[in-house]
């Protein structure tokens, strides 16, 4: 998956209004049910303790006002939610996090890519674009999934031939 984060140059400030850098965080989730309860204080600095086992992974990233950050991570094949929280001085309301959900994948499109390797989507990539201001985080754009190959179905000539009432 392919994050995109677009900060403002007013971000996270402190009493005297200078911005400051902020820590993202981009949680995989298997269920989102236990989000519904779950505060910003709940989530902060301990996100497996209060996910448990919904919560699959976790990346991290640390970005300055006005910077443009672009990261792959991989994504896990049964996320079927993703967390994006910004951990600010002033957390208001749910506007400190977004939640979507995702599509499902089939593993194979679940691949790594090498370090440094901002290159643009492939087939089957998911795309998260975000944007820091303020003390909130919104999603720019729904993720989206480029179109995934259709899986292979066998020909006629590979599928078995079985006798009747045999299968």
């Amino acid at each position: 998956m392919q994050v995109v984060l677009d900060v403002s140059e007013q971000v996270n400030p402190d009493p005297r209004g200078r911005s400051l850098p902020t820590v993202v965080q981009v949680i995989q989730l298997k269920d989102s049910a236990k989000l519904e309860r779950a505060g910003f204080r709940d989530l902060w600095g301990r996100p497996k303790e209060f996910l448990g086992e919904d919560l699959l992974q976790v990346a991290e990233f640390t970005v300055a006002p006005g910077q443009k950050l672009q990261r792959w991570i991989q994504r896990d094949p049964k996320a079927r939610f993703i967390l994006t929280m910004g951990h600010f001085r002033q957390p208001l309301g749910y506007s400190w996090r977004t939640v979507s959900a995702l599509d499902p994948v089939l593993p194979p499109f679940c691949v790594e890519r090498a370090a440094g390797d901002q290159g643009e989507p492939r087939p089957g990539d998911v795309q998260l674009r975000y944007r820091l201001q303020g003390y909130q985080i919104d999603m720019l754009r729904t993720q989206f999934s480029l179109t995934q190959p259709a899986p292979a179905v066998p020909s006629e000539t590979e599928v078995p031939d079985h006798p009747k009432g045999s299968a």
